[in-house]
């Protein structure tokens, strides 16, 4: 499976499969910041998430490995800021794992 969510300006992305890190591993407390219908949607999250699923699905299905296995791709529009976090199986999320992969403000690097 690829997941993905989307909210406000925000979403996460990750590759799930058999034996790996699950989706109670990634939301061991679920945060309590209401739905969709509630706080809405930038335009371009669920587009960016989408494209960021695809790009998965095209790497697994050419090369049979994933870049987000056991991993959780966040990234926020308002910011430019994308991050993964490393996730153990069955163990939750912790913040020093946490790993920049771009962090851009105010245009491309």
């Amino acid at each position: 499976w690829i997941y993905a969510s989307v909210i406000r300006s925000s979403g996460d992305v990750s590759f799930i499969k058999p034996g790996g890190s699950c989706l109670e591993c990634f939301y061991r407390k679920m945060p309590k910041t209401g739905n969709n219908a509630e706080l809405g949607i930038i335009s371009p999250t669920p587009t960016i998430a989408a494209s960021l699923q695809v790009n998965e699905a095209i790497r697994f299905l050419t090369t049979g490995k994933s870049g987000l296995a056991s991993k959780l791709l966040h990234f926020n529009l308002r910011t430019n800021e994308f991050k993964i976090f490393k996730v153990q199986p069955h163990k939750p999320i912790k913040e020093e794992e946490e790993e920049v992969i771009a962090g851009v403000e105010g245009g491309a690097e």
